[in-house]
């Protein structure tokens, strides 16, 4: 799985993008979705008809933040772009491309970094990006 970072803030899901090359693991990322909250629905006539059970619909969607770990390298010019949108707070747009599949997904948001050394030389950062909107079909 690789995950990219457009190199605009353009948000238009258009790119173009850059691989995120110091990813630390597939088995840790989590993708996005949502889950919609519970509205009640419940009309008069959904009483009688229906024998007084409450009526469920979709609400507004809770989104699923992108989260992944990379390997922390402070000379590394691309975290130091990803520190850089953190501080100002910028919106970009991020793709997640699967092995051998077409489709790819993105998520718009804002990051948030998190890092850390885990006793054994290596530095580790858990990226979380935000989400503000996110895409099942992005190009």
């Amino acid at each position: 799985m690789i995950i990219e970072r457009s190199n605009t803030t353009t948000l238009d899901w258009l790119g173009p993008w850059t691989a995120i090359g110091l990813i630390a693991a597939t088995s840790g990322i989590t993708l996005p979705g949502g889950q919609p909250s519970k509205v009640n629905i419940t009309t008069h006539d959904d009483i009688i008809t229906l024998g007084g059970y409450v009526q469920n619909g979709a609400g507004l969607i809770d989104v699923t933040d992108l989260g992944f770990e990379i390997l922390l390298d402070p000379d590394d010019a691309q975290l130091q772009a990803m520190q850089a949108d953190m501080s100002a707070r910028t919106a970009r747009d991020y793709r997640i491309r699967f092995p051998a599949v077409t489709r790819k997904w993105g998520v718009r948001g804002q990051l948030a970094m998190a890092s850390n050394a885990d006793g054994t030389n290596y530095l580790r950062s858990t990226v979380t990006v935000l989400a503000n909107a996110i895409n099942f079909n992005v190009a």
